[in-house]
């Protein structure tokens, strides 16, 4: 909804009365709080605070899930600071635990879009491939609806599905 002052104001809020014993609890909030600091364009501090919850996640290693989304989280502002040697880390890093975890076609559609969108311009070859899976990805997650009307929904609606909608057109 774009209104940051007031999630941060809220997250903040909530990270004060968060006890010892929640780090996961809190490391979720840090999480929400870098996307922010994305949208806001605070790479660098993003990228400080998401390395604190990977190393969290990894740490406890029941998560899984949550690393992997935490690395596509890097993938921004790693690609906006210029970083290619720890995008490139990050986006194997993301195909190795995609392997080990099972993942659903919408998920993997929006992992896959990522790292296309994190390698284009920078390894093209392979950010193609991301893209191509991205897109069977997505045709396999929209024959998951019965209903026309359903499947039309969630190509007007998810970000995502547009998006490799239109690339899918194009080409």
């Amino acid at each position: 909804m774009e209104e940051y002052d007031s999630a941060k104001f809220y997250y903040n809020k909530s990270l004060e009365y968060a006890g010892e014993d929640s780090s996961g609890f809190t490391d979720g909030i840090i999480w929400n709080l870098a996307r922010i600091k994305i949208a806001e364009k605070k790479f660098s501090e993003s990228i400080i605070d998401l390395n604190s919850c990977l190393d969290f996640f990894q740490n406890v290693q029941q998560d899984t899930f949550e690393v992997i989304f935490v690395l596509q989280e890097l993938l921004i502002p790693l690609k906006r600071l210029n970083k290619i040697n720890e995008l490139i880390i990050h986006v194997n890093s993301i195909d190795s635990y995609m392997i080990n975890y099972q993942l659903g076609n919408r998920d993997k559609m929006i992992l896959y879009f990522s790292m296309f969108k994190a390698l284009k311009n920078i390894k093209d070859d392979e950010a193609e491939q991301y893209k191509k899976l991205a897109i069977a990805n997505m045709n396999m997650y929209l024959e998951t609806f019965n209903k026309a009307r359903d499947k039309e929904n969630i190509i007007l609606n998810d970000k995502t599905v547009k998006e490799l909608n239109s690339i899918s057109i194009i080409n």
